[in-house]
């Protein structure tokens, strides 16, 4: 489970030009029997790579709730905090973006206050979770909440 947000106008013209690449490397990929093979290591790197250009950074934020949780370490809660800005469809209106990104630009991730003490074990004994990783979240949320507010586009969340 994980927090998904959106701007959906980009991401569906996205995946209306990428799609079609998609599902045909998958084609591509599914009838190469030997799975050890160099054949289908390119091939699954080339799903992954058009998956991944499908769903970039600058129109999608994905947060896991896991340790790895930005907004938990924070203090924050996707589900507290955002779930009760949302509209009826399940939309953050520019104004709720901007208090959003107001509250996130004055919070400070903080592991010891916001984790328990196994979490902050797990956090700690994971090499790519840290608080720098954790702070590189942070600024891809706020650039992604910047870019909701220039482009005026209401974010779509699934949370």
């Amino acid at each position: 489970m994980a927090a998904d947000l959106y701007l959906p106008s980009l991401i569906e013209e996205l995946q209306t030009k990428l799609n079609p690449l998609f599902e045909n490397a998958l084609k591509e990929r599914g009838i190469i029997e030997n799975k050890n093979s160099n054949e289908y290591i390119e091939a699954n790197e080339k799903v992954k790579r058009i998956y991944k250009e499908m769903w970039p950074k600058s129109c999608h934020f994905h947060d896991a709730y896991n340790s790895n949780c930005v907004m938990w370490s924070m203090g924050l809660s996707w589900w507290s905090l955002v779930i009760p800005m949302l509209d009826k469809n399940s939309q953050l209106p520019l104004s709720k973006c901007k208090e959003l990104l107001s509250i996130i630009e004055k919070t400070e991730i903080d592991l010891e206050s916001h984790y328990t003490k196994r979490e902050r074990i797990e956090v700690k004994s994971l090499e790519d979770t840290s608080e720098e990783f954790l702070e590189n979240k942070r600024s891809e949320l706020i650039e992604f909440l910047n870019r909701s507010i220039d482009y005026k586009i209401m974010i779509e969340c699934t949370l």
